[in-house]
């Protein structure tokens, strides 16, 4: 009976119920993503703009812009992060501190 329960356990841990769980749907979406990308560049070459700016002439000047900034996001996030991390257990630390004041 135990190892009937324990082979069930493992099934269900390693069981794949979400659609996004499966690696061939990962692909297909990221190929998906990238074709769009990859379009949008190219349809950037054909159509005419009406731009306001000589710098948004440059062809796929959006992407680069979008690229350049999302990159300068995560490095400041990553600067960000070392100013406000708190120790593995600041928090249950804290929880410990207030109920030895509340029995005091």
């Amino acid at each position: 009976m135990w190892r009937e329960l324990v082979k069930k356990s493992k099934e269900f841990q390693n069981k794949d119920d979400g659609f996004f769980d499966s690696p061939k749907v990962i692909r297909w979406l990221l190929r998906i993503f990238y074709s769009i990308c990859i379009a949008l560049v190219a349809v950037d070459f054909i159509i005419h703009r009406h731009t306001s700016t000589d710098i948004e002439k440059i062809p796929a000047f959006y992407a680069i812009y979008g690229f350049i900034v999302c990159a300068i996001l995560v490095l400041a996030a990553r600067q960000l992060r070392k100013l406000l991390i708190r120790e593995e257990y600041y928090y249950s630390d804290v929880a410990k501190l207030s109920k030895k004041d509340n029995k005091q």
